[in-house]
């Protein structure tokens, strides 16, 4: 059975979500948080000098997809995200978290990165409706930091697997 929360990241969305590194995208230590079957690397990748995906790395649950990120090449460091310490620094998180583990991935990512940058895809009532603990540190932490949010609407409604789903991403 296909996991509910397994939406791949169309590329338009990704490309929008890259946009702002990809001058530097060859000098980035990038980690894929759930990477599902690796949409967001594999985007990377193909707009990256071929000698340097050494550089990227993910997180998968599902074991068949670490199989394949592994098979592309992809080092798989972990299997749960939401427990991973890493030993690797990096200085871009580029994820499209499941949707029901959004708020979770996304302040995990706080909590792991040193020093760089995090680009999320995040269900946008996740971000509309502050009402738990969690969301209300997301908002707060999101608000410390630029406080942007870019309400980005339906963007799988013409996906590989399709949902109504309002999504934003915090900028």
């Amino acid at each position: 059975m296909l996991n509910p929360d397994f939406y791949p990241t169309p590329s338009p969305v990704i490309r929008k979500m890259i946009e702002p590194y990809i001058k530097d995208i060859d000098n980035r230590h990038i980690l894929e948080p759930s990477a599902g079957k690796g949409d967001i690397l594999d985007y990377i990748k193909s707009r990256r000098h071929p000698y340097r995906d050494a550089a990227l790395y993910c997180c998968e649950s599902d074991p068949d997809l670490a199989a394949t990120l592994a098979g592309k090449g992809y080092r798989v460091l972990a299997h749960d995200f939401l427990t991973f310490q890493p030993s690797h620094l990096f200085d871009l998180i580029v994820m499209n978290p499941p949707f029901s583990a959004g708020v979770d991935h996304l302040l995990h990512a706080w909590e792991v990165l040193q020093a760089g940058d995090i680009v999320c895809l995040l269900n946008a009532e996740t971000i509309r409706n502050a009402y738990t603990e969690k969301r209300k540190l997301l908002s707060r932490i999101i608000e410390d930091n630029g406080g942007q949010i870019e309400m980005l609407g339906p963007v799988f409604r013409g996906a590989e697997r399709t949902t109504d789903v309002d999504m934003s991403r915090p900028v």
